[in-house]
């Protein structure tokens, strides 16, 4: 199907209409370093103790564990978990390809130099493919999501922006890129910025998507 000038026309004033800016629900990075020291350990406890009840802002952020919009004892659950060596998998239910280590809100050279430095024994923090190990194909994620790639832990990644998965870029993912703008309806549509979108559906998702349906995809990698 060909996207016609008056669908997106259409597609553009649904956008220019509303001023929504739906939390979309992407895998969340489950990172157990609470307190942001690459470390799993009592500390992090800590820090989600001293977080508990309040906005998870500033110092607090990395306390919402599991990125629900709030700082509790699932949290601290989580890490307990992730300690005693459980996966992202197993202890949150997927595998959040972290690898803003120092979470600053980018993926940069300054992660990989701090995975360089810390990663060793450490799978807590640094198993970013969630494969229970730290090893080269963790370093190769981090890279990736520098680089600015999508799927960057999926050892069989698929196409961007098929947000159903189906093998092809249909007017069906644009659709879903306008429902997780208008009511989050469809959380795969957090698209951008590559590496795993930002948990925020919004404009620049929808361009994205668009651009891809046009056959010029902002994020073609990895090949």
């Amino acid at each position: 199907m060909t996207l016609s000038r008056g669908l997106y026309v259409s597609v553009l004033a649904v956008v220019a209409l509303s001023t929504a800016r739906v939390e979309a629900g992407k895998t969340c990075a489950c990172s157990a370093d609470a307190n942001v020291d690459y470390m799993c350990n009592n500390n992090d406890f800590t820090r989600i103790s001293s977080c508990a009840g309040g906005s998870p802002v500033g110092v607090c952020a990395p306390a919402d564990v599991d990125c629900d919009g709030d700082v509790d004892a699932t949290d601290g659950n989580i890490v307990n978990c992730r300690i005693f060596e459980g996966s992202p998998v197993e202890c949150c239910g997927a595998c959040g390809c972290h690898a803003d280590f120092n979470r600053d809100g980018a993926v940069t050279e300054d992660d990989l130099s701090i995975y360089d430095d810390e990663s060793e024994g450490n799978p807590c923090v640094f198993d970013v493919n969630c494969d229970e190990v730290v090893n080269d194909s963790d370093r190769e994620a981090v890279l990736c999501q520098i680089d600015g790639c999508s799927d960057c832990c999926n050892p069989n990644p698929g196409l961007y922006g098929d947000t159903d998965d189906n093998g092809v870029i249909d007017i069906d993912d644009v659709l879903c890129v306008l429902d997780c703008f208008v009511s989050g309806t469809c959380p795969n549509g957090d698209i951008w910025p590559c590496g795993g979108g930002d948990k925020v559906c919004d404009l620049d998702d929808i361009l994205a998507i668009l651009d891809t349906f046009q056959g010029f995809p902002p994020c073609p990698c990895p090949e």
